[in-house]
């Protein structure tokens, strides 16, 4: 998914051992303000987070 590719926003779901992810957990970003991955906070080597689409 594109970061600005739903036109309904977007959440982030990251591995429960990244604060970063777990921060961010029930938030729900518009379009234009969804975060880059990996998030800037992230802890990990390997990136574990995705974007899903927001939910009408």
């Amino acid at each position: 998914m594109e970061r600005d590719g739903s036109g309904r926003g977007a959440s982030i779901i990251g591995p429960p051992e990244c604060a970063a992810a777990q921060a961010c957990q029930g938030k729900v970003y518009a379009p234009d303000y969804v975060p880059a991955l990996p998030l800037p906070d992230c802890g990990l080597g390997d990136c574990g987070c995705r974007y899903e689409p927001a939910r009408k």
